[in-house]
Order: C-alpha cells, then structure tokens, then sequence
C-alpha cells in the first residue's frame, strides 16, 4: 500500500533518516514516528484519510523543528488543498 506524502505534512518534511524512524504501535493499530511526535493510524490510513493537524499545530512544530530547512508544504498550502477537496 503507498500514500501519498503530502498527506501527511510532518512526514513530508523529514529527513529521510526521521521517517525510516518508526515503529508499530499496540499491536500495529497505529504507526509512530518518535523524532516527529507523529502517529498515524492504521485504520485512517486504510480508509484513505489525510492528516488532520490544525494549520496553527503545524505551524508551531515547523517553527520548532531543531533542524531548521525549508519546508516541502506549508500549512496554508494544505488548508487550500483540504477545502479543494472538500469542495
């Protein structure tokens, strides 16, 4: 199964080191990315679901990333792409 990355905006914006850092949560109910404060779950991920992080959460952790580089995504880009879709 592949999604796509966008999806998901602090996945998005990791290192290629932070992302391969994870692990099966409770039995593998969840996906987490310990270096991102990322869990996904396994059940929204299958029913195709984005993240849902607020515009303002993302933005803090982007502002708090000890590592800081451009992002791929920016929050406003993913709210537009939210109400595209919901449209």
């Amino acid at each position: 199964m592949a999604i796509p990355l966008e999806w998901f905006p602090r996945l998005m914006n990791a290192t290629r080191s932070e992302r391969k850092n994870w692990r099966l949560l409770g039995g593998g109910y969840a996906i987490e990315w310990p270096d991102l404060d990322e869990h996904i779950g396994v059940e929204s991920v299958i029913a195709g679901h984005r993240s849902g992080e607020s515009t303002r959460s993302l933005n803090n952790w982007l502002a708090t990333r000890a590592v800081q580089k451009k992002p791929k995504i920016h929050a406003k880009a993913l709210q537009t792409k939210k109400k595209a879709k919901s449209s």
